[in-house]
């Protein structure tokens, strides 16, 4: 029998679609749409950031755990839902995945992201509560008045891009414990200033009075609720070549 080229024959989509017919993670039939949708763009460049279902499903081709799924294992470890149940998720993404993962720990979770596909009484099933807002501090708002977190006992990101500033400054005006896993590519300051390099990026937002920086889990919290993290992560991967290099 002739020998088969296995990178030849093998492409990345082969290993989407024995994804999708395997579907670990349990897609609902929308979210395997959008994953594929998603798939197309960033081959075609349309799209530059990768959804999170296209990091879990990278994720699962490493065979290591979705980061979702990481990050939610951290923050249950650093705020148990005794203490912390009322939940914010900022930049929820399309499909939610973390806080279906934080509901399944016990907390009560909130979604927020103007690209939420889940309708309500979806997100009431699976039980949490979605909104499509945006998310604003006080002093960068058109009316000088933020997104309300005063009902919540955390707030929580993943890779919140230009959101990022203004969750740090919302939640330490009001005292908020937040955790906010960092991305990989820095993002102006809320004041039009630009960084040059990812480490100016952080070491800005670390000079936010009140702000702890955690450089080995690329991580951000209040001073005043942070604990130690001993768990090392990767840079968050951005582009598709990035993606490609750490996970496959």
């Amino acid at each position: 029998m002739e020998e088969r080229d296995i990178e030849e024959e093998f492409t990345l989509a082969d290993i989407l679609n024995a994804y999708i017919n395997i579907n670990p993670r349990q897609l609902s039939e929308t979210e395997i749409q959008v994953l594929i949708e998603d798939f197309e763009a960033i081959k075609s460049g349309e799209l530059d950031v990768p959804s999170e279902l296209l990091y879990d499903f990278f994720a699962f081709g490493k065979l290591v755990p979705s980061r979702h799924t990481t990050f939610a294992d951290d923050i249950a470890s650093k705020y148990p839902a005794e203490r912390f149940l009322r939940v914010l998720e900022i930049g929820a993404g399309k499909q939610c995945l973390l806080s279906k993962t934080l509901v399944k720990k016990g907390y009560y979770v909130t979604s927020m992201d103007p690209q939420i596909l889940i309708d309500e009484n979806r997100a009431a099933k699976k039980g949490f509560i979605v909104t499509k807002d945006y998310f604003r501090c006080d002093e960068f708002s058109p009316d000088s008045i933020g997104t309300d977190i005063s009902s919540y006992d955390l707030i929580v990101a993943q890779q919140p891009c230009g959101a990022t500033e203004h969750i740090i400054r919302q939640c330490l005006k009001n005292n908020k414990p937040f955790e906010i896993k960092l991305c990989g590519d820095a993002h102006p300051h809320l004041s039009g200033e630009e960084d040059d390099t990812l480490e100016e990026w952080y070491n800005y937002l670390s000079s936010i009075e009140g702000t702890y920086i955690d450089k080995n889990t690329y991580q951000a919290s209040n001073k005043k609720f942070q604990q130690v993290q001993t768990q090392i992560d990767e840079p968050a991967a951005h582009t598709l070549n990035d993606i490609l290099e750490n996970h496959f």
